[in-house]
């Protein structure tokens, strides 16, 4: 997911990594077969976030930037999954792990200025 949408695991926001992970469990445990990235890319879209300014204009969030989510006309094609509407002060107990084998993009503090094109795009025709 960090290659695909070009970010680092900082950027993701607390429901976009529980979204993958009731992804990852509705394929494996309901539908019996491996987290499938195509049927992924096909339901799922992904929207920039930014922060509110007290006095002024919204600003690009730190920590949390990309949130992923169902795409509004395949909703009906996916489970009913409500994410939580709170997360206040979940980027205070944020942490990070060694990047054991270099799997991972190395970490570079990067904050999401702009929504990438790809971020909407699904599965393309020759994918489908």
């Amino acid at each position: 997911m960090c290659y695909h949408y070009k970010v680092e695991l900082h950027n993701f926001s607390p429901n976009s990594i529980s979204q993958a992970v009731v992804f990852v469990a509705v394929c494996e445990g309901y539908l019996g077969v491996e987290a499938h990235w195509e049927l992924w890319k096909h339901l799922f879209r992904g929207e920039l976030y930014t922060e509110h300014a007290q006095l002024g204009p919204r600003r690009a969030a730190r920590v949390g930037g990309l949130t992923l989510q169902v795409r509004e006309n395949r909703r009906d094609l996916y489970i009913p999954c409500k994410m939580t509407t709170n997360n206040a002060g979940w980027s205070r107990g944020w942490f990070y792990l060694r990047n054991d084998g270099e799997r991972l993009l190395a970490y570079t503090g990067k904050v999401l200025r702009d929504k990438l094109d790809k971020w909407g795009y699904g599965v393309s025709p020759p994918e489908r």
